[in-house]
């Protein structure tokens, strides 16, 4: 059997863009909203990193009375 190119995210027809935008949201959430290590991490700028900040809170993906993780203060 040949080698060949194809990736997983090809063949479930999901394009990079949106397996990077999944992986950014994640982070968002897991850090409780840490803007620079969002930034840092996958090298947005400040105006990237606030649109992806303002999805933390969004209603529509809040449950009730579930409080959102926030990072360790020194």
């Amino acid at each position: 059997m040949a080698a060949n190119r194809t990736y997983p995210w090809q063949e479930a027809g999901i394009r990079p863009q949106k397996i990077r935008e999944d992986r950014i949201l994640a982070e968002v959430h897991a850090t409780g909203g840490d803007s620079r290590r969002i930034s840092d991490l996958f090298g947005l700028s400040i105006e990237g990193t606030n649109r992806y900040l303002g999805a933390l809170e969004h209603p529509d993906l809040t449950s009730p009375g579930t409080p959102h993780p926030r990072p360790l203060t020194p």
